[in-house]
């Protein structure tokens, strides 16, 4: 990804209307599934030339994939760039806000209006990192002329000063909210486009209180380590996605399991043949399943996403599987804000609602937990690796 991307040139890019697509968010729209740019090009309809121009520089901002046959797809970081510039749009006509973002100048006075309130553009220009009088004093007339302020001159100094009306703070507001969602958008990438995009609901502006662990080629295992910091955490209730088997974070929590605390898992469709078969890992299963406190259940499709919230304090979202989620970087994400906790819950009772008994999707055919103990214990386990009759 682009280390020197800015929110704005983003917005920037997102919102051209010089190209032959004047419909960014409807070309974007027609990338949820993989397509060719032949494909978007005669569905949109537009030249290929079109599609690449709005296509080629997203997948090193991490808000498109290309596969190896071609095929372009938006991921959840693009979609929720996609979202976020559409809900402006609602409220900033396309024109304005192409013109907004083709200079950040623009921006930049427009907010000193909307924070500090009228002025002249005398008194701005004085200001450090503002343009000259000239500058200012011309976006003034372009504000006026759009319908976001009034130029009214001083009497006593003939002096000219702008004032924002409803309408030019709506579009500062709207504007302002528009790059604070974008910047997590680049900032969570390497997370937000390795979740399925069902995820690309997920609350941006919430993000800025959020950390990542990233993952990478080199130390793939960096986001698994900091969710098994989690078990020692001081919780009684865990919720969570399985997306993948690790042993490793099996074992962490297991104590957890041992002290009575409540755990409810669901995990992606998968047949015996896909469960662990080491002693250490058949254990932790068999440990899993005797427990009254341990509740597996199975969603009826692949999971969008790893999650995992513990109590209504804290969550984690990531990649289904971490340390193959792609060839540069991943990232997991954890926060302990509140609409990032209500949005996690959310995804999973919707996820919940339709899962099912594991042993009967995984067999194909009625199974009791004492009878699928038995046949780990008979496959994988030898009298020196029992699992003890405590647990």
């Amino acid at each position: 990804m682009r280390p020197d991307l800015t929110s704005h040139e983003l917005v920037k890019h997102l919102s051209n209307k010089e190209s032959q697509t004047e419909d960014v968010i409807g070309l974007l729209e027609l990338m949820q599934e993989p397509a060719t740019p032949k494909d978007i090009a005669e569905q949109h309809p537009v030249d290929q030339k079109a599609v690449h121009e709005v296509a080629d520089p997203l997948e090193p901002w991490g808000v498109e994939r290309v596969s190896d046959r071609g095929h372009r797809q938006i991921t959840t970081a693009g979609e929720a760039a996609r979202r976020a510039l559409a809900t402006a749009l609602e409220t900033v006509e396309a024109d304005n806000l192409t013109w907004l973002a083709r200079s950040e100048n623009r921006k930049q006075i427009l907010d000193y209006l909307h924070d500090e309130g009228p002025a002249s553009a005398q008194k701005i220009s004085t200001m450090e990192s503002f343009p000259v009088k000239k500058t200012i004093r011309q976006n003034f007339d372009e504000f006026e002329e759009r319908g976001w302020a009034s130029c009214e001159e001083q009497a006593e100094s003939r002096t000219i000063v702008a004032s924002l009306n409803m309408d030019g703070e709506r579009v500062a507001s709207t504007y302002d909210d528009l790059l604070m969602k974008m910047t997590q958008v680049i900032d969570k990438a390497p997370c937000l486009r390795d979740l399925g995009l069902e995820c690309a609901d997920i609350p941006l502006k919430a993000l800025a209180e959020a950390e990542m662990e990233e993952a990478t080629p080199r130390y793939p295992f960096d986001i698994e380590k900091r969710v098994r910091k989690l078990s020692d955490s001081d919780f009684q209730h865990f919720r969570g996605f399985q997306s993948h088997w690790n042993g490793e974070n099996a074992k962490a929590y297991l104590t957890a399991v041992k002290e009575g605390k409540e755990f409810e898992v669901i995990s992606r469709p998968l047949s015996l043949k896909e469960l662990p078969t080491s002693p250490d890992e058949v254990k932790c299963v068999i440990d899993g399943l005797r427990a009254e406190n341990y509740r597996w259940l199975m969603y009826t499709s692949d999971l969008p996403c790893s999650l995992l919230i513990l109590d209504r304090n804290q969550m984690m979202v990531g990649p289904r599987d971490p340390s193959t989620a792609n060839d540069t970087r991943t990232g997991g994400i954890f926060s302990q804000n509140d609409d990032l906790i209500k949005w996690a819950m959310d995804m999973y009772e919707s996820h919940r609602r339709q899962s099912k008994d594991p042993l009967e999707i995984s067999t194909g055919f009625s199974i009791g937990v004492g009878d699928l103990i038995e046949l780990l214990r008979s496959r994988y386990l030898t009298e020196d690796n029992e699992v003890s009759s405590g647990t």
